[in-house]
């Protein structure tokens, strides 16, 4: 930032500066006005190095362009050094090095423009922008400064470039679609230059909470000092901050010292921790030394706190794990333990700077640690907080191995986190609690070079862009980040002691879990023994090659390998979907009363109600109260366990409204319960798990037969090859051509498909059942037989049902399994139901269309028992499934659109073996290839202009409105105030703040557009007036279940509100869409829920003529921590710009 001619002339480094903190914006724009008024922090000398570094990296990457080509031009750092730009631009030059643009009052010099056959007012070229940076893998601020180059570029050259480039330490150019990002910038380039002309050198803001101040940390923490600010407190939220100040509590003495019992919206639990914590740190400041104080645990939870704490063994370890994030998928690299053996204190430590070696040091350490705890059952992992789990969690699923131990050690609560035992167990008046500032009550404060977590990234970081060796005795960087873990390590074991002194002392003991009166997964085993289906597992990995030896293999060579490892990879997956499952399990049994009320999928604070017990046949129920605000998932017929001992039950009733709910007891449970009887006091947890043992053990089949025979069904071999389908008479290229009928098409190709398989991408509106339902009539009038598939009975349905629609009345049916009361059974008496492949067996042989889930087809009682199995909703799907099905039928037809809602994953799965199936086909892209399958590429729904938007942003700009469609609008009367159009995409900005899964705010707009819409009229495809619009022709969505919920009371029960899972597959002529979270962080799920593509796509596009986003602006300036948030960021910036209100 500089002054230059009377203006203020900005930079994309301060365009990164206020995404971070628009805090630290203020302050250099106050430092570029005022010099010397202000001081920033000094540069720190690994910034100064890693600069350094940086411009030798650059430096390499000319040197290599100027071996590649001798028509390059440097521009000199002059004056004119914009103009010197502008002429070589004009001149043509292959490459131009530090060219200097300016548009807009921004300045930009990025390191080289290189030159595209694409033509621009130059000529028939243009250009492009290269940026050389020192890191090995691309983060945000890096494409958000290409961004901003490549808009100063298109006001010289009249183009923006498609694409733009990063050069990359160690690796070869990676380009980013410009288009991807673009709207993203634009909006907060947008928001950047208004905070620049508001800016008054008397009005400072003050620090945001939780900002990235960079150079400006000492003043932000001096600032927040002298207002004495409620930031300060440690654990505080910026939620809790807006709360508490809108109750007039402005300053961390105020809490400190407030009389309140009760702030609106403020649990009454978190004022009082957070008035504890204010206290606490008034007290510390006082006396200089950190006060703290112990928090017994409560009667009625007697695991919390230091009740978690177990008392020491022998062979106890102390663990810390360093993580590197910068890279796609994090890096951990270092897994540091310390023990005391034979009274002699050991540091240990396995190192990885690769996938491979990630692999190898995780199983080395688990194998270790195992060993100890099956040497003596007393021992414990220590760590603090839950990364070092979360990633054991993490590896354990990314690499397929050591799952069984990682599982065992778990289980078994091998893992202490101490994190979680200060949470409910110390107060400290400290500014926060992590490790370091808690260190002040047992051990001097540390010193030098690495001494925090984001120290080790940095110092990390500049290791990999130096030539230090990889061992860390020969590398002073690694050297230095070994001794700051060892340094945690060590820190870690004597927090320990000092936790076990004040457990010791305050006469809290530990309480171990209670065990189970239900088995979990293999409770009964005591010693990891390897199944089966494991040994099978690690036959097929154990031969393939690393991940840098299958780079280097041909093409050949690499996809058996690549077929053999997901092969190996998917034989364990339905296991590891599992785990997610059992672990929260556990979880839940260990958390707090209120923090099952706060669980959606439990329900808390159970009081059991007087009177006898209600018969149910040969059972019994119980009822219960509970409050009924309280938000579940839980519903009538839902297995449960008792959170405190897992006991098994289910829901009989459950009335939301009085807040009431029947618990179900057979008579050999009721036994089982101490006095014959369920606790007057309880918490449900779900039971989650459902068996998948019939789909694992065809998936062992065909995997024994692959490891035995190199022989999978031809159908599956094409689709995990990422085969082109096999089509008699078809000789190659594009499967369809333009001019061609496309049903007719479709239907062709199936009928000719040869032992293989075809994809039909189906998007929103654009008749993918109607397409799959004469595929399937054609077929069964050749006499093929068929099965038809889905992830759910409501899809499989929903295809046979068309099917009897469209047939001639002839057509017989079989539906196994799912619900007899099916509207299909009703109206079509051919459409026949068993509730199982059992009962289903008599009639395969006559009834040639079969409809089932995973579980029918994968049994080996249907094996090669059919012509063709079409997998409706392929994109919710997973591999594993259809490998499981896979064998039942000669050719497989999959039909779906990835670009919808994806399928339900849990489990942490390695490689690929955790897609659906139409994310393994189509990888990265959005639409599938041509000659790979069939995109429908026209709906038959959306409205031009609502189509335009979906299309651009989800579809490759592949998918068109039918013509007639543009005929179908909600028509606009002279009087309207906001719904000022008749079709397409209109967003309604509402401002809100501290909001997270609910906003009153949208809720009384939408009322109000609701209400301005109802009575309008709605024409159709011809044009004609069809009727006035009521509340039923309008789909309300909402992400959250809170919101849902604020929406059917504001509404009434006949409004159709909803998730959007509820209603994909419905259409109406309006959707509105909530948004509810104030800004990223208010967002519970992050970004990546609430502005999810698919979920978005699939909401948008349920609207016939309009769709309605109401939501907070402040969404769009979140800062993202991955380009995959920029992208999502981008889409809703996108929506913003295209849908003001407009005629």
């Amino acid at each position: 930032m500089q002054q230059h001619q009377g203006h203020h002339q900005y930079t994309p480094t301060d365009l990164i500066e206020f995404v971070r903190s628009p805090f630290a914006s203020w302050m250099s724009r106050s430092h570029c006005d005022f010099p010397g008024h202000l001081q920033p922090d000094p540069d720190t000398p690994d910034l100064v190095s890693l600069a350094a570094e940086g411009a030798r990296h650059e430096q390499r990457v000319l040197t290599q362009l100027q071996a590649d080509t001798d028509d390059v031009c440097s521009i000199p750092a002059t004056p004119n050094r914009v103009a010197l730009t502008h002429q070589a631009m004009h001149a043509g030059y292959a490459v131009i090095y530090h060219g200097a643009l300016t548009a807009d009052d921004f300045l930009g010099i990025p390191d080289f423009l290189v030159r595209v056959e694409q033509p621009s007012t130059l000529g028939n070229y243009s250009y492009e922008v290269w940026d050389a940076k020192l890191a090995r893998t691309a983060r945000p601020e890096f494409v958000l400064q290409l961004c901003c180059y490549a808009d100063l570029l298109a006001a010289v050259q009249g183009r923006r470039p498609e694409q733009v480039t990063l050069l990359l330490s160690g690796g070869t150019p990676t380009t980013f679609r410009t288009a991807d990002y673009w709207y993203y910038y634009r909006h907060l380039k947008a928001a950047f230059l208004g905070w620049m002309r508001a800016f008054s050198p008397n009005s400072p803001p003050l620090p945001e909470v939780g900002g990235d101040y960079g150079r400006w940390a000492t003043e932000a923490r001096k600032r927040l000092l002298a207002v004495d600010h409620l930031s300060l407190v440690a654990t505080i939220t910026g939620n809790h901050v807006r709360k508490l100040q809108a109750a007039g509590i402005e300053t961390l003495t105020t809490l400190a010292t407030t009389t309140a019992s009760h702030v609106p919206k403020l649990d009454a639990g978190v004022l009082q921790r957070l008035k504890e914590q204010a206290q606490l740190q008034r007290s510390s400041e006082a006396t200089g030394s950190l006060a703290y104080r112990l928090v017994p645990p409560d009667s009625a939870e007697h695991r919390r706190g230091l009740a978690l704490l177990p008392p020491a063994g022998p062979l106890d370890v102390y663990f810390d794990m360093e993580g590197y994030p910068l890279v796609e998928g994090g890096l951990e690299y270092l897994f540091g333990a310390v023990t005391q053996d034979d009274s002699v204190w050991r540091y240990h430590d396995w190192w990885a700077h690769d996938a491979d070696e990630e692999r190898r040091a995780f199983a080395d350490f688990i194998d270790w640690a195992y060993a100890r705890w099956r040497a003596d059952p007393r021992m414990h992992v220590y760590h603090y907080a839950a990364y070092e789990v979360t990633a054991l969690r993490k590896l354990m699923g990314r690499y397929g191995t050591r799952e069984s131990q990682v599982d065992m050690l778990l289980r078994n609560e091998v893992f202490v986190d101490l994190y979680a035992i200060v949470r409910h167990g110390l107060r400290a008046g400290g500014p926060d609690y992590s490790l370091k500032t808690l260190e002040h009550l047992y051990r001097p404060a540390r010193a030098g070079g690495v001494t925090t977590a984001g120290d080790s990234i940095v110092f990390y970081d500049r290791w990999r862009a130096s030539d230090e060796p990889r061992h860390w005795e020969a590398s002073p960087i690694l050297g230095a980040i070994r001794d700051y873990n060892r340094d945690d390590c060590e820190s870690t074991s004597q927090f320990v002691t000092w936790l076990r002194t004040q457990q010791e002392q305050a006469g809290i003991v530990w309480v171990p879990r209670p065990a189970s009166q239900e088995k979990g997964e293999n409770s009964e085993e005591a010693e990891v023994e390897q199944s089966p289906r494991q040994a099978l597992a690690e036959a097929l990995l154990s031969p393939v090659p690393t991940s840098h030896e299958m780079a280097a293999s041909d093409g050949e060579h690499h996809e058996h390998w690549r077929v053999q490892q997901l092969l190996g990879h998917v034989v364990e997956f339905h296991r590891r979907e599992d785990k997610p499952v059992w672990w929260a399990m556990f979880d839940r049994q260990s958390m707090s009363e209120d923090e099952l009320i706060d669980d959606l999928n439990c329900l808390g604070g159970l009081q059991r109600l007087p009177g006898p017990p209600e018969r149910i046949k040969q059972s019994v129920g119980f009822w219960y109260r509970f409050d009924g605000d309280q938000e579940t998932k839980l519903d009538s017929g839902s297995r449960c366990f008792f959170a405190h001992d897992l006991t098994a039950t289910e829901i009989h009733r459950f009335d939301r409204e009085r807040g009431r709910v029947c618990l179900k007891f057979g008579p050999k449970k009721l036994q089982q319960l101490p006095n014959g009887e369920p606790p007057d006091r309880l918490s449900l947890i779900p039971d989650e798990h459902v068996s998948a043992t019939v789909i694992a053990n065809s998936i062992s089949r065909t995997a024994a037969t692959w490891l035995e025979q190199q022989q999978l069904p031809p159908a599956l071999a094409d689709f995990l090859l990422r085969r082109h389908p096999k089509i008699r008479g078809h000789t190659g290229g594009r499967l369809v051509s333009p001019e061609a009928n496309l049903l007719e098409s479709v239907v062709s190709l199936v009928a000719n498909l040869d032992h293989s398989m075809l994809c039909i991408q189906g998007p929103p509106g654009a008749g993918k059942t109607t397409v799959a339902a004469h595929a399937i009539l054609a077929l069964l009038k050749t006499g093929k037989r068929i099965g038809v598939t889905a992830n759910s009975h409501a899809a499989i349905l929903n295809v046979l049902r068309t099917c009897h629609e469209l047939g001639d009345g002839q057509l017989t049916s079989l539906k196994i399994g799912g619900s007899k009361e099916a509207d299909l059974f009703e109206h079509y008496p051919a459409a026949r139901y068993v509730d199982s492949l059992r009962a289903a067996l008599p009639h395969l042989s006559h009834i040639p269309l079969i409809g089932g889930t995973a579980w029918a087809f994968s049994d080996p009682a249907v094996r090669e028992t059919l012509d063709y199995l079409l997998v409706d909703e392929a994109g919710q799907v997973s591999v594993a499934n259809l490998i499981g099905m896979a064998p039942t039928a000669r050719n497989l037809v999959l039909i779906g659109d990835q670009m919808q809602l994806g399928q339900p994953i849990q489990g942490f799965h390695p490689g690929e073996s955790g897609g659906s199936i139409l994310e393994y086909l189509l990888q990265d892209n959005a639409t599938i290839p041509e000659e790979m399958g069939v995109f429908l590429g026209t709906t038959w729904r959306l409205h031009p202009a609502l189509c335009a938007f979906i299309s651009a942003t989800v579809y490759d700009d592949r998918l068109h409105a039918a013509p007639q469609t543009q005929h179908r609008v909600v028509k606009v009367p002279p009087n309207a105030r906001r719904v000022t159009k008749e079709a397409g995409l209109l967003f309604v900005p509402v401002d809100h703040l501290g909001n997270t899964q609910g906003s009153e705010e949208e809720v009384a707009v939408i009322e109000e557009l609701v209400r301005e819409l109802i009575g309008r009229e709605v024409t159709d495809v011809q044009g004609h007036v069809r009727k006035r619009l009521g509340l039923e022709d309008i789909v309300l969505v909402a992400p959250y279940n809170l919101q849902v919920r604020k929406l059917s009371a504001a509404l009434g029960p006949q409004a159709r509100v909803g998730s959007v899972d509820k209603f994909q597959g419905q259409e109406a002529p309006v959707v509105i869409i909530s948004m509810c979270s104030s800004d990223g962080e208010s967002s519970p799920r992050g970004l990546d829920f609430v502005l999810n593509k698919n979920r978005l796509n699939v909401a948008l596009s349920r609207a016939q003529s309009l769709a309605i986003v109401v939501g907070s602006p402040r969404l769009a300036t979140a800062r993202c921590t991955s380009l995959t948030q920029m992208t999502l960021l981008n889409m809703f910036c996108r929506l913003m710009e295209e849908g003001p209100p407009g005629r």
